[in-house]
């Protein structure tokens, strides 16, 4: 990997550390109550609401001195979109329909019909469809139809002329494993392709409006975001209740749904005007250094909201994203007047449709109004109002080279109340993330409790936490704006690729590891790597060995975090997790019992290197060494992770193992064996780097395919390692996802859940 920028270099900032903040929070609130005002109707883009804002917003950059950002002759960049927009009534009721009479009439209503309360009880989606329907309801359990994945929640289910009711989310199966099944957009498309009449969406808490996507609009399909306890009314009709049917859900993992004796009526005016104008805000501070000044700081918020509800509610999005567009402005306008003008050119946007589905910002990337290859960094700040907890700053793992520049330039009383994450979609960021553009999704940490809710208004905002969160960005963005070196990254998109992975590495590295250096995710770290499995003392070094190294964890001021599970790894952190296994079975021979003493401990896996003495294999299958120490290791507690020299050898091992194994390919030279593995079970296949990158296209996907897709995996020491790979799977075309699962996410999911 390449090293790290040397913060020494950067010289004096404009902010020192130590500096007193230069945000008013108390010109910031004032914007907020401003674009929180009833005057713009909740600032839905694509509505006169909306587009006032926009025109608001631009007004203030010019009179702070701002330059027009598009073509330095506009503050807009135009652009169309499919808005969403409802009207009343909308109308939800229930009645129990156990003794089979099928009222004919909806809303005739009898003693134990509910008749629920829009916005409170239920909100409509938007991109939800129209219509008046009644049906009976059909609980489909999370609404996942993925029979490749193992679950199809839709089997043998008749759902014409009935309404489907789903689950929120999906099944724990770990990070990455589900492709957006989990969705309410993909849930609410699915329950439309199996027949439904109508659907509804179990919330967690309050009822709320949340976009599906215009991509899954269906004109005449109504849609509902039910809040849990509205649910638990429904359910109680026929003495079942919301935990009882998720508790079934979990237990057949297969998938599950489960036809009620309840009868629904829904009716919804909810639809779409398109070809629906609206527009991005964009301003400039030039940058002053003649070298640098054509690489460009981003600064960017999403200015819209939800607009105004069916019941004739503001949606003000006070917190969500008055407050984020408000520190765009409050940091454009301490930028322009700070008499050190920027090395680099800094831009400042306001996207549109945020809410409605990344519109803006994907508009942005489509379209550049700027060059993005120039784009040296991307701050997206969603949610930075409320909260007393510190910032939730989401990236530094991800690019760890800015995230130095950046970090240098805090207070380590700043630093300790900062959150990391490597932050995946959700807002603005990922639309320049997904390009290997250095981008960071910034919010303040702490309790939102009016997301997506009319009372979210600008009287809650606390001025202290806009203080926060802006002195923090605003310390980052002259970091990178005025660093001193050319920051421009060609290879940018896979260093991001493999910071962006889920990676393991296992080994015995020294500890701890320092903050910043190319460290994997989780460490599986192999106690008794140096210990001679032949010597009669070996199980007491291995127990020294192991306090000694959780000593040198808890001197570490918590820079590795030591997991007793695989079920609960902290990935995605600037520090990496631990995982404690054994580096032989060979310490323990001849005394399997110790494996459960060793579990006490938190040893969580036994690592199986190759036998020097070729005990394990032979020409036609396993030899008798090896077909013992798998009976020894089935009654272990422990997971496996067993190494062998050839695809023959992992055959072999799949063949003989009665339990879910990790086999590691460390090296092979029958390469043209790898399209005929057929997996016996539910094992892990595990392939260097090295290897994999020996092996054509059609090798390497016909061992994916034979073995499972999400039972595989590639094991690269380092980024340098790894970025070969990236580039080839690149011209492969293959997707991000299926990229990062393949570099780690995989086998740490496997791990969790074999």
């Amino acid at each position: 990997m390449r090293h790290l920028l040397l913060i020494a270099s950067i010289g004096t900032l404009a902010v020192p550390a130590n500096a007193q903040s230069l945000i008013d929070e108390v010109h910031a609130k004032r914007c907020i109550e401003s674009l929180a005002s009833d005057s713009l109707q909740g600032r839905r883009s694509g509505l006169p609401g909306g587009e006032k804002a926009a025109a608001w917003i631009a007004e203030q950059f010019q009179s702070f001195g701002l330059k027009p950002g598009i073509g330095d002759t506009s503050y807009f960049q135009n652009f169309s979109i499919t808005t969403a927009v409802e009207s009343g009534p909308m109308v939800l009721s229930a009645w129990s329909n156990s003794v089979g009479a099928r009222r004919a009439v909806p809303l005739q209503c009898g003693a134990d019909t509910i008749i629920f309360q829009y916005s409170k009880d239920f909100a409509s989606f938007a991109y939800g469809g129209a219509g008046r329907v009644q049906g009976k309801l059909v609980f489909v359990g999370y609404g996942i139809d993925a029979p490749e994945k193992g679950r199809n929640d839709y089997a043998d289910v008749d759902l014409k002329g009935k309404i489907a009711i789903a689950l929120r989310g999906a099944p724990d199966r770990g990070e990455g494993f589900w492709a957006g099944e989990g969705w309410h957009g993909i849930k609410l498309a699915t329950a439309h392709a199996a027949g439904a009449s109508g659907y509804l969406h179990i919330g967690d808490g309050k009822a709320m409006q949340r976009t599906v996507g215009v991509e899954n609009y269906r004109k005449d399909f109504p849609a509902f975001w039910v809040s849990r306890q509205a649910c638990d009314r429904i359910f109680h009709l026929v003495g079942l209740t919301f935990d009882s049917l998720l508790a079934r859900s979990e237990a057949h993992p297969e998938g599950y749904h489960l036809e009620l004796p309840i009868e629904v009526s829904m009716e919804s005016h909810a639809g779409v005007i398109e070809n629906a104008p609206t527009r991005n805000v964009l301003a400039c501070v030039p940058g002053a250094d003649p070298e640098l000044a054509h690489e460009i700081v981003l600064i960017g918020a999403h200015m819209d909201h939800l607009g105004i509800n069916a019941a004739g509610q503001v949606l003000h999005g006070a917190d969500d994203n008055a407050s984020g567009t408000a520190m765009v402005m409050e940091l454009a306008r301490n930028l322009v007047a700070d008499p050190i003008p920027p090395r680099r050119s800094v831009y400042f946007c306001t996207f549109a449709a945020e809410d409605l589905g990344l519109m803006g910002s994907e508009e942005f990337v489509a379209h550049p109004p700027i060059p993005l290859d120039s784009v040296v960094t991307m701050i997206d700040m969603d949610m930075v109002g409320l909260g007393d907890q510190g910032v939730d700053l989401g990236g530094w793992p991800n690019f760890p080279e800015i995230a130095e520049i950046w970090s240098a330039a805090l207070s380590d009383s700043q630093k300790a109340r900062i959150s990391h994450s490597k932050p995946g979609g959700g807002s603005d960021h990922a639309s320049f993330e997904v390009l290997g553009i250095p981008a960071f999704f910034v919010a303040s940490a702490g309790d939102h409790p009016n997301y997506h809710q009319p009372e979210d208004e600008a009287q809650y905002i606390r001025p202290e936490t806009l203080a926060e969160v802006g002195d923090v960005v605003y310390r980052g963005l002259r970091a990178v704006a005025d660093y001193p070196a050319p920051l421009a990254n060609l290879n940018r998109l896979t260093d991001y690729l493999w910071q962006n992975s889920e990676t393991a590495m296992l080994g015995a590295p020294d500890l701890p590891m320092r903050t910043g250096d190319d460290h994997p995710d989780l460490i599986l770290y192999e106690a008794g790597k140096t210990i001679d499995p032949s010597s009669r003392n070996r199980l007491r070094r291995l127990l020294v060995e192991i306090e000694q190294m959780d000593s040198t964890l808890a001197l570490s001021k918590n820079q590795i975090a030591r997991v007793d599970s695989f079920k609960n790894i902290p990935t995605g952190r600037l520090n990496p997790a631990l995982a404690l296994g054994i580096a032989s079975p060979k310490l323990v021979e001849n005394e399997p019992e110790i494996y459960r003493t060793l579990a006490k401990l938190g040893v969580l896996f036994v690592h199986v290197p190759v036998d020097g003495r070729e005990s394990y294999f032979g020409v036609r299958g396993m030899k008798k060494g090896g077909r013992d120490l798998l009976a020894q290791l089935d009654a272990a507690p422990q997971q496996v992770i067993w190494d062998v020299g050839s695809f023959k050898q992992a055959q072999q091992l799949m063949d003989a193992a009665t339990r879910p194994l990790v086999v590691r390919i460390i090296s092979a030279s029958d390469k043209n064996t790898a399209k005929s593995i057929k997996p016996n079970g539910n094992d892990f296949l595990l392939v260097s780097a090295r290897v994999a990158g020996q092996l054509s296209q059609e090798q390497f996907e016909s061992l994916a395919q034979a073995i499972g897709w999400m039972n595989f995996g590639i094991e690269a020491a380092n980024g340098e390692e790894a970025k070969p790979l990236l580039d080839l799977w690149l011209e492969w075309g293959y997707k991000q996802g299926r990229m990062v699962n393949l570099m780690g996410g995989n086998l740490i999911r496997f791990l969790a859940n074999p």
